[in-house]
């Protein structure tokens, strides 16, 4: 068997707003990325979003479980103090007209 059709976890980028992508989760957190990251809905109703905090838990270290997902709320939550999360729903729209420059979405096409 072998699967041909799947979805990944990633970081699609405006490339003319963002000029060098990030390439890691720690990245995120950089000062250059000020006002730039939005994740594709609200991780209380999404499950990419409430992916996007899980693997952002997992890229600190943290255990997989309940570890991570605080892990990845507290990564948000500096995301955030650090002024690099923007607080919308983001979407492909949103991503074109340069509302969320970076946006944590589950696709199979970014």
């Amino acid at each position: 068997w072998t699967g041909d059709y799947y979805g990944v976890l990633s970081f699609e980028v405006n490339k003319d707003l963002v000029k060098q992508s990030p390439t890691d989760w720690a990245d995120l957190q950089k000062p250059e990325f000020a006002n730039t990251v939005a994740l594709a809905g609200d991780p209380r109703a999404s499950n990419q979003a409430i992916q996007g905090v899980y693997a952002a838990g997992l890229s600190t270290g943290a255990a997989a479980g309940e570890a991570a997902g605080t892990a990845g709320l507290d990564f948000f939550k500096k995301l955030n103090a650090a002024g690099n999360f923007v607080p919308v729903v983001g979407k492909s729209a949103t991503l074109a007209q340069g509302q969320t420059p970076i946006l944590i979405t589950w696709d199979y096409n970014a």
